[in-house]
Parts: structure tokens; sequence; C-alpha cells
């Protein structure tokens, strides 16, 4: 019996997980205004913080 009450959530409690974190993400996308495309998206924020800073680097490891 509690093998069986396994399966059940594995096959309908991840999926049902998984859809509830991205509606929340989705929620919070929204009210940040940080769309798909634009001057507003994830990568582009992300870039701020992390590529800029790693090409920042790698461009002085070139130069010496």
């Amino acid at each position: 019996m509690h093998r069986e009450k396994n399966v059940h959530f594995r096959y309908y409690g991840i999926p049902a997980v998984i859809m509830l974190i991205s509606v929340i993400i989705l929620i919070a996308f929204f009210s940040e205004k940080v769309f798909p495309f634009g001057d507003k998206i994830l990568i582009y924020n992300d870039m701020q913080y992390q590529y800029l800073d790693f090409f920042m680097w790698f461009r002085n490891m070139l130069h010496g």
C-alpha cells in the first residue's frame, strides 16, 4: 500500500509541484516587468553581474 502511494505522488505530485513553481516564477517575472524580448530580459540583467566581470577578467589576462 505504501509503495502505491509513492508511485502516485511520483506521477501526479512532482509535475504539479513543477507547474506551481513555474507559475510562481512567471508571476515574479511579470511583476518585475521581465519579458522574453527587449532590454528587460533575464540574461541582460544576469550579464551585468556575471558575464561582464568574466570578460573583463579574460581581457585583462590576454593583455597582461
